[in-house]
């Protein structure tokens, strides 16, 4: 980490849109400002969306005046959204300039379109700018190892994004022959890189065959998209001698929603474009995301459940931040195994099994009926893995090591590492049979 830590260019962005100095700051005014926005939000919403208009008509915005009052209105999940989207629309659909379609994390193999219009896009934009000045500086080369081919893509809202300072951007898509990537990556001599977690820790891991050359070029990394164990940032932190920071994103937000400092304490959120809560907490204060778009033009989203756990932090940020941010983001909820004494999500898995230094990548299944986790470790050709290792990194899990007691079984199988899935967009998931 650096000796000094700057303030989080996000403090920055939030104070001019307020209108007052960044020494001013603080949650109660960020939350007076939100709350003003929400309630122009919620009446926006009631006024030209069909859906809302029955869901919200006994909701008046003005007697909304304090958090609980917020918690009190109903929430919204992908399940209304799939397949009503117009009656979501907020605008004539020749306003739409982006249409993004997703699956949804059930079973049903449904999918849920969302709408964007052109400001919904610039104000992606806008933020995303603002995030990335924490780790880019003036002619810098930059690639993006994410979808990029299509406008609106994650690779083109970032050329979007940084098309000022000189800055080079390459969008090489996400990854798909790991051989390829790096050479790619090696011709191109970025020094950012975005991409997927698992992806880039592979990548990382390929060119330590060859001595890592790349960390004489590479100065940061930014990951999205998917769960991101620490022990993986690590890894690619030494392998590369750079900072990674993490991104939390979705499309639903309009791609960016959060991203860390040189503090790397937390997500500073993009608090003037979407309200973020946490709800149905436990114990520990973690609960799913949720999220209220405050500007959006095109498909406004009013307490939109995520399907994410995550955390917040009211503790003041290394870079003095003094505003509330999501500690942690804990992955999906259904990447999660309730246990005889608790719960264990698919990061804490991956955190265990990625302690095994020669693990490129890594699948889980877990067998309600056998009462068995089966985890498929990927390694490269060249490359063996100590299983025992990773069953004594799991066994230090305290719910595993508790379940094991009680009769679990841990099946470890190695595999050669070959390509990703050419939809290399696609979430780790946690199988269960």
């Amino acid at each position: 980490m650096k000796e000094t830590i700057k303030r989080s260019s996000v403090d920055y962005w939030i104070s001019r849109k307020l209108g007052i100095e960044l020494n001013e700051l603080n949650q109660d005014k960020l939350f007076d400002w939100q709350l003003s926005a929400f309630k122009e939000a919620i009446k926006n919403a009631k006024k030209e969306s069909r859906y809302y208009k029955r869901l919200f008509k006994d909701i008046e915005p003005e007697d909304i005046k304090t958090e609980k009052d917020i918690e009190k209105i109903p929430c919204t999940s992908e399940q209304d959204l799939a397949g009503n989207e117009t009656e979501f629309l907020c605008v004539n659909q020749n306003d739409v300039s982006r249409v993004v379609t997703v699956n949804t994390t059930g079973t049903s193999g449904k999918q849920k379109r969302i709408y964007f219009t052109k400001n919904d896009q610039i104000s992606t934009h806008e933020f995303m700018r603002v995030g990335f000045s924490t780790m880019i500086k003036p002619n810098d080369v930059v690639m993006v190892m994410m979808s990029g081919v299509t406008e609106g893509s994650i690779g083109k809202s970032v050329e979007h994004a940084l098309n000022t300072d000189g800055i080079k951007i390459y969008v090489y898509g996400s990854i798909v022959n790991i051989s390829d990537a790096y050479e790619f990556l090696l011709s191109c001599r970025p020094n950012v890189i975005v991409g997927i977690p698992s992806q880039i820790g592979a990548l990382s891991r390929f060119g330590q065959r060859f001595g890592n050359p790349e960390k004489e070029f590479i100065n940061s990394v930014l990951l999205s998209a998917d769960d991101i164990p620490e022990t993986l940032r690590k890894r690619i932190e030494r392998l590369w001698n750079c900072q990674v920071y993490n991104h939390y994103g979705m499309t639903e937000f309009g791609i960016a929603g959060g991203v860390e400092c040189e503090g790397f304490s937390g997500y500073h959120t993009r608090d003037c474009d979407l309200y973020f809560e946490i709800i149905n907490k436990d114990k520990d204060g973690i609960g799913e995301i949720v999220f209220t778009t405050l500007n959006r033009e095109g498909m406004p989203l009013i307490r939109y459940k995520t399907g994410d756990l995550g955390k917040f932090t009211e503790t003041r940020c290394p870079c003095g931040s003094r505003l509330k941010r999501i500690e942690k983001v804990y992955g999906r909820k259904r990447n999660t195994i309730k246990l005889y004494n608790g719960v264990v999500n698919l990061s804490d898995i991956g955190n265990a099994v990625l302690n095994e230094k020669n693990v490129a990548d890594y699948d889980c299944v877990f067998n309600v009926g056998e009462f068995r986790l089966i985890i498929k470790v990927k390694i490269f050709l060249e490359d063996e893995a100590d299983i025992n290792i990773i069953l004594n990194s799991l066994r230090q899990i305290d719910v595993i090591h508790d379940a094991i007691m009680k009769g679990l079984k841990i099946k470890v199988i190695c595999e050669d590492m070959n390509d990703f899935l050419k939809d290399g967009n696609l979430k780790k998931t946690l199988l269960i049979q």
